[in-house]
């Protein structure tokens, strides 16, 4: 298996040295960007996205591949832009997933840099980072994120699913370059605890969501791709691999994340979560998923294409499953700042994530309760989903936005 070795460059952000991996060793380096052999794994680029990534159009004013992204329309987000604006710098949103392309021509501005750990002082400087934890959550040298895989601070995305679901959250607008996020301003938080061949670990996903409930400054939304795994097992099975831990047994494990997930429930934090894709319905499952919705502030969700019909492999639930988002053929970004088509139920809960984001950074007095309602109660009623969603609804960003800055009794 050919090794990828993983670099690290903040591009526009900075000529700041960081640590690069090379085996056990690390060495500072500036190193260019990534460029992956082979291909993503569950990312199918379409031949055309890759030519007009290949030579994009010289627009300043626009996003060249926006005309492609059909999912915005459906989901009514220029509606949603037109009454609210398309988001702020101060909301904060951590992606659980394989880590994120934070060196991305359309992600970059948009990737939150640790201030407490940025020894470059106002700005990002060429100096090498210090080893220190700097900010003393526990986390040495956290500029950019966590990474539970390689236990350092600069979570580079090899597999793709992470800067897939970061694209459909926060691809930079008018930039001249890609596409459009549901937010065009935000701060994106990468945690990877998904390594390159789509593995991970329940005890991987606990040392995630340590790391976001460490943080400072606390973020507004969390969004975590979920491991399919029964804590029965000492093995850890996620998004089409096998990777064995053998730490620790199935209850420390399920008593350990369940305190983890307290604290953000402790918080009001909104929790969104993929319902998986194994052609079920996930409250017949004895892994994961099922403790993560029994908490009041998490959401799951799954996927449909662009006729509203869930694809056949998306998993669901008509008591627990709180909406569904498109989730077939998303036109996102992927890592070496590329573009590809996207599919699964978890860039369907990215969709979400973006909309709780957007819709919190109108009523920062909004509970997950409230949040969970208008869902509910503003998504757009597909009937084919009766038996598959709660509420037989479909996400739509414009109507959740109007409906948290409606005045109340209204």
């Amino acid at each position: 298996m050919k090794t990828v070795q993983k670099k690290y460059n903040l591009g526009a952000l900075g000529c700041l040295l960081l640590l690069a991996s090379c085996g056990d060793m690390k060495t500072i380096v500036e190193a260019p960007k990534v460029t992956l052999d082979p291909p993503l794994k569950e990312l199918e680029v379409a031949d055309d996205a890759a030519a007009d990534a290949a030579a994009p159009a010289a627009n300043p004013g626009g996003d060249p591949l926006a005309e492609k992204q059909w999912a915005l329309k459906q989901v009514g987000a220029p509606e949603a832009w037109a009454v609210g604006g398309v988001g702020v710098r101060r909301m904060r949103v951590a992606i659980l997933s394989s880590g994120v392309d934070y060196n991305h021509e359309d992600l970059q501005g948009n990737i939150a840099i640790n201030d407490a750990e940025n020894t470059g002082s106002d700005q990002l400087k060429p100096q090498p980072i210090d080893k220190k934890d700097s900010d003393g959550n526990g986390y040495v040298d956290d500029l950019v994120g966590w990474d539970t895989v390689d236990n350092d601070g600069f979570p580079y995305d090899i597999q793709g699913d992470g800067t897939a679901a970061a694209g459909v959250i926060g691809a930079i607008h008018n930039n001249g370059l890609g596409i459009k996020g549901i937010l065009g301003e935000v701060s994106i938080v990468p945690v990877r605890y998904i390594d390159s061949t789509g593995a991970t670990s329940v005890d991987k996903l606990i040392e995630a969501l340590r790391y976001v409930n460490s943080l400072k400054k606390k973020v507004d939304v969390v969004l975590i791709q979920v491991a399919n795994v029964d804590f029965t097992q000492s093995e850890g099975v996620d998004t089409g691999g096998f990777f064995p831990e053998g730490m620790g047994s199935g209850l420390s494990q399920k008593s350990t994340l369940d305190a983890e997930l307290k604290k953000l429930e402790a918080e009001d934090i909104p929790v969104i979560v993929n319902s998986g894709n194994r052609r079920t319905d996930i409250e017949r499952s004895k892994g994961v998923i099922n403790s993560l919705v029994t908490k009041s502030n998490v959401f799951a969700v799954t996927s449909v294409d662009d006729q509203d019909v869930k694809p056949e492999a998306a998993n669901f639930s008509p008591r627990t499953v709180i909406t569904a988002a498109p989730g077939v053929g998303i036109l996102t970004t992927a890592p070496g700042s590329k573009y590809a088509e996207a599919k699964g139920t978890f860039i369907a809960a990215a969709h979400v994530a973006a909309a709780i984001t957007l819709a919190k950074a109108h009523s920062n007095r909004a509970t997950t309760k409230d949040l969970r309602s208008l869902l509910l109660t503003k998504g757009d009623i597909v009937q084919g989903l009766s038996a598959q969603v709660l509420g037989s609804n479909r996400l739509n960003v414009g109507k959740l936005v109007s409906g948290i800055m409606q005045p109340a009794g209204q």
